[in-house]
């Protein structure tokens, strides 16, 4: 028989944080109507939904099973490490963050070979050349346009926001292309 290898989690503090509040979620919705409500982190209300359904105030699905939320919280802590690598570069007047692995925590869809790509890649890979560019060129507009969206449905002008961002690119434009600053020293 194979051994069998467990992880207990002592979450007393959470219920008993849960049971003080007394407050009860039927749903996931409702625990984040809450938390939005009361200033919350993501990560409290993960913790008060965990808390809750293990003080019985929460029905089981709030939140995923157990076994779920501990690889995920593992994947959030590495992702954030993994994050975290890299080199600090002077450009102009700006100190930018360029990361050492370019890519996301998970795999990326099956390419036209049918085999899944690596979720990270080091800088230097020329496929990380290729994920720079798609970021830059899809998901950054897809970002951009959700926000323009947003700020139209609240009743603002598009055209002065996007007005001030580009003139932020711009801005970025010139930095990229001046030389290099001599280092100090």
């Amino acid at each position: 028989m194979a051994k069998k290898y467990e992880l207990r989690i002592d979450v007393t503090d959470l219920a008993e944080e849960a049971l003080r509040d007394e407050r009860a979620f039927d749903s996931t919705e409702e625990l984040i109507d809450y938390g939005v409500g009361q200033g919350m982190t993501i990560r409290q209300m993960g913790c008060r939904g965990l808390g809750a359904r293990a003080a019985g105030l929460a029905k089981e699905e709030i939140l995923p099973p157990n076994r779920t939320l501990l690889e995920v919280g593992a994947q959030e802590v590495t992702k954030e490490r993994v994050q975290r690598m890299g080199d600090r570069v002077q450009v102009g007047k700006r100190t930018v963050f360029v990361p050492d692995f370019i890519g996301r925590p998970m795999q990326w869809p099956v390419g036209e070979e049918g085999d899944a790509e690596p979720g990270y890649v080091r800088r230097g890979d020329p496929l990380a050349q290729e994920r720079v560019r798609q970021y830059v060129l899809k998901a950054i507009p897809g970002h951009v346009m959700g926000r323009m969206v947003t700020w139209r449905e609240m009743g603002q002008d598009c055209g002065e926001l996007m007005h001030e961002l580009f003139e932020l690119l711009r801005e970025m434009l010139l930095e990229l292309q001046a030389p290099p600053e001599p280092a100090a020293g």
